[in-house]
């Protein structure tokens, strides 16, 4: 992952929202030595491999619901039907985490062979006794992850929402995120009464599920059904409330809908994670990333929001009943774009065996740590590890060239200096010191509109255009070398803090940066006078201009601010409890232009 980096010094880290301070002697902390530069201190643990468990499956279907539509006020029927994937002779007494996956918006009826959509027609009204015709399984497209999930000891239930898909597009509606996020916590208050009773043909799980750790990832739209099933938890009685864990956008989409700011609000304790790919072409609004954007420094939070950019991948191979269509054709008919056109010959995009492996590797890994506590994943959602070869095209550990990050730790483990959200930022940051510029040939702050009832839309309103990181944030450009950014402020006592973060996006316009990407100094001061300066491009590689061709003709090129890291330790000769300044020296390259936001220090 280009962004992922830390301090050697980082030994443990507790899961995020547990975080407690590190406890400090009483005297300053002695000069570090230097550290040699490296994006990262470790590579992760392998997730894809299987566990001890032999994994089982079985479709079931416990009848039909009425669900509801927020927007509309209606309501209709929908099956309550999935697969299971589980492990197989579970010890007694041995309780295991669930997960539940909702797919997508595709097809809900289709031909047997090739399965070509049958768009005229719902899945309700497939026609029967026909062996070319069949319901889309949609809900089976995640078999893989699953499976090995199951092998891991855990129970996932990928549920099927094909009626949900037959009613959710025709306005006035919410896009089908109520109606999901209601069969998602009936197919767990369904598991409950299983867990209890046994019966409806699985009782084998009887006494063994865990419904204080439960994890959901919803994929395309239903990644805004998940979202709405965590803020739906929490409005029933204590008593029939999930300890959901941690949500995973895989993709996350909205349909075109934005159904109110509220309605993007994560649960303040629940873990945000998502992967979207470069590649979108049928979300390349990014919509990972805005939900991660507006819950990322609510004061509220109290768990980690994270999302994961492959470079190659696209929205449909990581669903296999979805990859006979390239929704990247949606953007770019030609396939000639310069990183996601298939025909181009400097293309970068990932095969369905690729995404596969990714998929098998995000839910895994997520679930594993979030829901299922296991701590060797820690370092990896700590931004600490490349990923390891099985996810890497070469099969090389590392594949920094193929994974972007963006990471907001929750307020209990981060020392906010400045988010540039208002215009007072420009002279005064959060710490409650000055913040000076100088050299800058142009400094303004922006705010991408966020394309209201047409999210595609949006993107708009700074340099670097579109810029889907929808936040507020400070455009800087300077035409010659030695431009400088510099916050002071009261001494603080950073030794229980381990890492500087920024989030950074280059503008691609031709002429405004190096071909090669950017570098700056990062200068340290404590209250003493001492310095020490890093270079950014030693420790991040996520400085770079972003690929592709121009959006606006549908290319692949867009603006993400991800985040680079830069560990504390690495300034030597800086007493860390008493810090005074922070600055970023523009002097590496002869001119730019940047943007740049949620500049903090983070433990």
């Amino acid at each position: 992952m280009r962004t992922l980096l830390a301090s050697l010094l980082l030994l443990t880290l507790a899961a995020c929202g547990n975080s407690q301070p590190v406890s400090v002697a009483a005297s300053p902390t002695p000069p570090a030595p230097a550290l040699t530069p490296r994006i990262y201190d470790q590579i992760a643990p392998d997730s894809t491999q299987p566990g001890s468990y032999t994994a089982v499956s079985s479709d079931y279907n416990f009848g039909r619901i009425t669900v509801s539509d927020e927007v509309s006020g209606g309501s209709y029927e929908s099956d309550v039907h999935g697969i299971a994937w589980m492990p197989q002779n579970l010890p007694s007494g041995v309780r295991v985490p669930v997960l539940v996956w909702l797919h997508g918006r595709h097809q809900t009826c289709q031909t047997a062979i090739g399965a070509v959509a049958l768009v005229i027609v719902g899945d309700d009204d497939c026609p029967t006794g026909l062996l070319v015709i069949e319901s889309a399984p949609s809900y089976t497209g995640y078999n893989a992850a699953a499976e090995r999930l199951a092998t891991q000891g855990y129970v996932v239930l990928s549920i099927d929402l094909n009626d949900v898909n037959d009613n959710d597009n025709s306005a006035p509606t919410d896009r089908g995120a109520l109606a999901r996020a209601q069969l998602a916590l009936e197919h767990l208050d369904r598991f409950r009464a299983i867990d209890a009773n046994g019966g409806m043909g699985f009782d084998a799980l009887k006494g063994h599920l865990d419904f204080t750790r439960v994890g959901l990832m919803g994929h395309s739209r239903g990644g805004i059904g998940a979202l709405k099933a965590g803020q739906e938890n929490l409005k029933r009685p204590a008593a029939e409330q999930f300890g959901i864990k941690a949500l995973f956008g895989l993709a996350a989409d909205t349909g075109g809908l934005n159904i109110g700011q509220a309605d993007y609000e994560v649960p303040p304790g629940v873990v945000w994670g998502a992967a979207h790919g470069y590649c979108d072409g049928d979300a390349p609004d990014f919509f990972s990333a805005f939900y991660l954007d507006k819950n990322r420094l609510r004061s509220d939070a109290a768990a980690l929001r994270f999302l994961f950019v492959p470079m190659g991948a696209n929205h449909n191979n990581y669903n296999t009943e979805w990859t006979s269509s390239d929704d990247w054709q949606l953007r770019d008919a030609s396939q000639m774009d310069a990183q996601c056109g298939a025909m181009a010959a400097t293309s970068a995009r990932d095969d369905e065996p690729a995404q596969q492996a990714q998929l098998v590797f995000f839910m895994t890994s997520c679930f594993r740590y979030f829901a299922g506590g296991e701590t060797a994943f820690a370092p990896l959602w700590a931004g600490r590890t490349g990923l390891p070869g099985s996810l890497c095209p070469d099969g090389t550990d590392g594949c920094a060239a193929r994974f972007l990050t963006v990471r907001s730790a929750p307020p209990a483990e981060r020392l906010l200096v400045s988010a540039f959200d208002s215009d007072s930022v420009l002279t005064t940051n959060a710490l409650g010191g000055s913040t000076t510029l100088s050299g800058f040939s142009a400094s303004a702050l922006c705010t991408p509109d966020d394309g209201g009832d047409n999210p595609p839309a949006g993107g708009h309103g700074c340099p670097a255009d579109p810029t889907f990181s929808r936040i507020p944030q400070l455009a800087l450009t300077w035409a010659s070398s030695g431009a400088k950014l510099a916050q002071q402020f009261p001494a603080q006592d950073l030794r229980s803090y381990r890492l500087f973060s920024l989030r950074m996006a280059l503008n691609f316009a031709a002429g405004t940066n190096p071909a090669t990407g950017q570098d700056f100094g990062i200068v340290l001061t404590d209250a003493s006078g001492n310095s020490a300066r890093i270079e950014a491009a030693q420790w991040s590689d996520a400085l770079g201009l972003a690929p592709g061709d121009p959006f606006a003709s549908s290319g692949s090129q867009r603006t993400l601010l991800y985040s680079s890291h830069f560990p504390l330790a690495a300034f030597a000769g800086v007493d860390l409890a008493r810090v005074t300044s922070l600055a970023l020296v523009f002097d590496k390259t002869p001119n730019g232009s940047v943007q740049t936001a949620d500049w903090m220090f983070a433990r």
